[in-house]
């Protein structure tokens, strides 16, 4: 009677000791469940990647959030880098051609010159199309709308300092421009950066950032 009894006891005390350990584990939160933007419900905000909402803002680097719509997947990736790096070239001509007037100005020139424009436009156009192959997709989200659909959100990544250089570069193949612009702040200054990015991408394999 004893031996029944405590045998009892240890299964009782086992019971119990099982239960107390299931109960004291931490529950797991559920994953927020993904939704497409064709399957928000009407009145509800479209949920979007985060980075498409409100893109990150680096000193280093240039960011175009994009997306786009396709049958296909590969597709649908495809043409959304391609529009983000359309929205990348946009930004990289906007910045050239804004340093550029900055050194004419600061060294006396006339910025409304029909000669410096078209310098302007083709030292916009040639950096460009040099920069914009090093750009990186940072971030991607496939959606799968409806039954033959796919979108896809990707962020474009560039960094700044490979527009830098590049500019640097032209500046330095024109000897009118090299002689007439070294002498200002801003080339100064560009000329710092620059060598801040060039010893930057000697570190990279540290896994370092300019900073």
């Amino acid at each position: 009677m004893k031996k029944l009894t405590y045998v009892l006891i240890f299964a009782l005390a086992s019971i119990f000791v099982l239960y107390a350990g299931c109960g004291g584990k931490a529950k797991t939160p559920a994953a927020k469940p993904i939704v497409s933007p064709q399957s928000t419900p009407e009145g509800m905000e479209v949920q979007v990647p985060e980075w498409y909402a409100k893109p990150p803002s680096d000193n280093n680097y240039l960011y175009a959030p994009a997306t786009f719509k396709a049958t296909d997947m590969g597709l649908s990736v495809e043409h959304s880098m391609g529009v983000g790096r359309d929205e990348l070239a946009r930004q990289v001509a906007v910045r050239v051609t804004n340093m550029m007037k900055r050194f004419q100005e600061e060294t006396g020139g006339d910025e409304v010159s029909a000669e410096f424009l078209s310098t302007v436009s083709t030292v916009s156009k040639s950096i460009t199309d040099e920069v914009i192959k090093g750009s990186n997709c940072k971030e991607k989200k496939i959606y799968k709308e409806g039954t033959k659909s796919f979108r896809t959100y990707t962020l474009m990544e560039l960094p700044i300092g490979a527009i830098n250089t590049a500019l640097m570069d032209r500046i330095k193949e024109n000897n009118n421009m090299y002689t007439r612009f070294r002498a200002s702040q801003a080339f100064q200054e560009l000329e710092q950066e620059t060598q801040k990015y060039e010893q930057f991408k000697k570190e990279q394999g540290e896994g370092t950032k300019p900073q």
